[in-house]
């Protein structure tokens, strides 16, 4: 049974962009780059000439907005809402506010609103580095690469000696798969400062999404010289033991990624794969549900948690989490694949018989075929045609054995019906048959 878990199709996923230059704190993380206006006597700090800087919260603002960070910490995202509402009505004009309230939509799944709210935080202050990642990471996964790339390159242009941002554009770059601009986008940021580690690892991210591993390893090897504490490049250099073929050291960098950024939900989706492929599902189990929790509306993990639960034999809750990844990836043929999967190894499942089981999983490995458009001549080495022809197999000797057991049945039920009685002589006969002894003995 094991072999059919390990056949199934478990996604890894390259980092999004925007990871934090320390390391330390997921982009959708909820931050407090609040810088209070408040002296010790609660009279403002900047005069009445100077233009106030949006980052600054009045002192019932830094109160409410204390309270939002405290209640999202723990989970209380109602609550968290509620304060930080309050804190755009109370400073108007302050970004962090309005990202936050992003990441409590995000938290929800509202991807949709959270991108606009981290939007508006870019309006407050157009070099806001928490929202234009948060947003740029969201502009990506769903397929939007040229709003991401213009939001930063307008980002960049606007603060033109601002590291933290254009090594942001390089990552957004990547993101977008416009590689070599990505490079050059990375090195005018070392032009600023040439030992900057974060624009380093742009450098060797493109290199190694364009397949020139050698390079991107020595400079990773070279970020970590310099900072040893980001997470991001732990991540990257998982991706490329992944690229040799050395599956136990690429746990190893992912651990360490996740050893340094609990929040990495890139990181924590693929160190629950490789767990996956080696067979601990308990390890991988938790890792994926704190990604879960991070990025709900993600249909990638919830395709991977389905794996898992299934791995652990879990079929009915493994069922209904690859039927929301279905309804956030439609038409996913990774997702048809897995449910196959599921239906063919589950013992039992959804009051299903086993041959109705199996004539499930056989019509969604022929789902999975049409969704990859491929013909039967052009799959021989389809791990769906191996499938299709063992259930055949398997279809065909349960109807047999099913036929065999009705045909039984039947026969049982018939030999355990009542033997007729046998009629009494009538009375005429009797006395007949006593007449006919009476005479004849048997003699002649």
């Amino acid at each position: 049974m094991k072999r059919y878990f390990l056949c199934a199709v478990m996604l890894l996923v390259l980092t999004s962009c925007g990871a934090a230059p320390d390391g330390t704190q997921a982009p959708d993380a909820l931050v407090d780059n609040s810088r209070s206006g408040a002296t010790a006597s609660g009279a403002q700090s900047h005069t009445n000439t100077d233009a106030k800087d949006p980052m600054l919260l009045s002192p019932p603002g830094q109160q409410q907005f204390n309270a939002g960070l405290t209640a999202g910490a723990s989970g209380q995202l109602d609550q968290a809402e509620q304060a930080f509402q309050q804190v755009t009505r109370t400073d108007p004009d302050a970004p962090h506010p309005y990202y936050n309230l992003g990441v409590v939509s995000e938290r929800r799944g509202a991807d949709l609103k959270a991108l606009n709210l981290y939007q508006q935080a870019i309006q407050k202050k157009a070099d806001y580095y928490p929202a234009l990642s948060a947003a740029a990471k969201l502009l990506l996964r769903y397929g939007k690469r040229d709003q991401a790339v213009q939001m930063l390159r307008t980002a960049s242009g606007k603060a033109s000696s601002n590291i933290k941002i254009i090594v942001l554009y390089a990552d957004v770059l990547t993101g977008a798969q416009r590689y070599e601009e990505a490079i050059q986008v990375a090195k005018r940021a070392l032009r600023l400062d040439e030992r900057s580690a974060e624009a380093m690892l742009q450098i060797g991210k493109a290199n190694l999404r364009m397949g020139r591993l050698e390079l991107a390893e020595a400079i990773f090897n070279q970020v970590l010289s310099i900072n040893d504490r980001i997470a991001e490049v732990y991540f990257l250099q998982g991706l490329l033991e992944l690229e040799k073929g050395v599956r136990i050291l690429a746990i190893r960098k992912f651990e360490k990624a996740v050893e340094i950024n609990p929040f990495y939900p890139e990181a924590l989706n693929n160190l629950a794969v490789e767990y996956m492929y080696a067979g601990n599902y308990s390890s991988a189990l938790p890792l994926l549900e704190r990604a879960m929790q991070i990025t709900p509306s993600w249909g990638i993990i919830y395709l991977n948690y389905g794996n898992a639960l299934r791995g652990a034999g879990n079929w009915k809750r493994a069922l209904a989490v690859f039927q929301r990844a279905e309804k956030m990836l439609p038409g996913s043929a990774a997702i048809t694949f897995n449910m196959a999967v599921l239906y063919y190894a589950a013992d039992e499942l959804g009051g299903l018989s086993r041959l109705a089981r199996l004539q499930k999983a056989r019509a969604l490995f022929a789902k999975y075929k049409a969704q990859r458009g491929k013909a039967d001549t052009d799959v021989n080495d389809d791990e769906a045609i191996r499938y299709i022809k063992e259930l055949d197999v398997l279809i065909e000797r349960e109807q047999v054995r099913m036929q065999r057991q009705r045909e039984a049945a039947a026969r049982e039920k018939e030999r355990q019906k009542p033997s007729a009685p046998v009629a009494e002589p009538s009375g005429t006969d009797a006395a007949g048959a006593a007449e006919i002894g009476d005479d004849d003995d048997g003699w002649e």
